[in-house]
């Protein structure tokens, strides 16, 4: 068994996982070839989005460090991918003035070039607690399976091809990855996607989208940040979610009211991971779900569930 497994995908709720790197390394965000990175690392990811080593093997664990330095690496690999391949914005929060410059902490995000001119659809995208960073659902998935099955690179592409505007949330950043100084913005998970959301969806905000129908897809705690917004902002949620994807997440473990229930159980599914096959309506009622319906995301591992649930997932948000 891998080690620190529960660490790796985002943790399911209750269970405490490493957020923070505790090692000097490089930073993901230093301006170095993230290719180069992997390859000292001794691995690069193939065409087909799979983690191989110059003899065209999987990935073997060899000791912690090398382990959480290469998670690293394949952050900065696809954040990098996110910018060059998928042509998307990245931008480091909160903005800096010259006063705070050398005291506050950062964290990035991403979006599609067209956030602020797209007024059909956008498509925002919140991952679990844990090691992940933007853009993955989960770094074991990323480094053991392939980045079809962890990251949200299909979502990104169904986006592009579907005509969505897109935003990335990234809110397991606490400490700035260059600086390591704290970020009170991003102190909590929480507190990241209600910033962000401040900053980039709350009417009237200077680079809010204009779209007229909003897509949330939300993974493992991305759930209960998504009640937090929706009690926050409940009549936007009402004029402007469309639908709301959760995956395997826990968006019940906040206190919420009638209304929100009534909400969710109109404009959220949730898929969960179950033995049932993929797409399977689940009768009774997952703990998490908070009245959504519940369907089986086709595998019993929680970091597997957002990968193995894509396609589903993704027919939902144009129905």
């Amino acid at each position: 068994m891998e080690p620190n497994s529960k660490s790796l995908g985002g943790a399911k709720p209750g269970q405490s996982s490493r957020t923070e790197p505790t090692r000097t390394v490089r930073s993901v965000t230093a301006k170095i070839d993230p290719v180069q990175w992997l390859k000292d690392l001794g691995y690069h990811y193939n065409e087909e989005g799979y983690l191989r080593n110059d003899q065209d093997e999987p990935f073997e664990f060899l000791d912690q460090d090398h382990y959480d330095e290469l998670g690293d690496a394949v952050i900065a690999y696809l954040q990098h991918q996110l910018v060059y391949k998928y042509n998307l914005t990245e931008k480091w929060l909160p903005a800096k003035t010259s006063r705070d410059k050398y005291h506050t902490g950062q964290f990035n995000i991403f979006y599609s070039k067209d956030w602020t001119k797209n007024k059909q659809k956008a498509l925002i995208l919140i991952q679990g607690t844990g090691a992940v960073r933007a853009p993955q659902w989960s770094r074991k998935c990323c480094i053991n399976e392939s980045l079809s099955m962890g990251s949200m690179f299909p979502f990104v592409e169904f986006a592009q091809q579907h005509n969505f505007s897109l935003l990335i949330m990234n809110p397991n950043y606490k400490v700035d990855p260059k600086t390591r100084l704290k970020i009170p913005e991003s102190a909590t998970m929480e507190k990241h996607c209600k910033y962000v959301y401040s900053k980039y969806v709350t009417n009237g905000a200077q680079m809010a989208t204009p779209a007229q129908d909003i897509y949330i897809v939300a993974h493992s705690a991305g759930g209960r940040c998504t009640s937090q917004l929706l009690k926050a902002h409940f009549l936007e949620f009402k004029d402007k979610v469309n639908r709301i994807a959760f995956t395997d997440a826990c968006q019940a473990t906040i206190p919420l009211a009638l209304k929100h229930r009534n909400f969710y159980s109109r404009r959220a599914r949730h898929w969960v991971a179950s033995s049932e096959p993929l797409g399977e309506r689940l009768e009774e009622e997952d703990e998490f779900s908070a009245g959504c319906m519940s369907y089986s995301a086709g595998h019993i591992a929680h970091e597997y569930t957002t990968g193995c649930a894509t396609q589903e997932v993704l027919e939902y948000l144009l129905e």
